[in-house]
């Protein structure tokens, strides 16, 4: 537990230094969970 959380501290450390690649990271983050939420819901439609 401990160490997961220093380790997410860690990264979004380096992210937020890098702005320009922090959000490039978020919007590939959001288009991912959209396209398999997408593919959840027609799995299953």
């Amino acid at each position: 537990q401990y160490y997961s959380t220093t380790a997410l501290v860690a990264f979004s450390t380096i992210m937020k230094e890098s702005s320009a690649t922090y959000k490039d990271f978020k919007a590939q983050l959001v288009e991912q969970h959209l396209n398999s939420s997408w593919k959840v819901r027609k799995t299953f439609a």
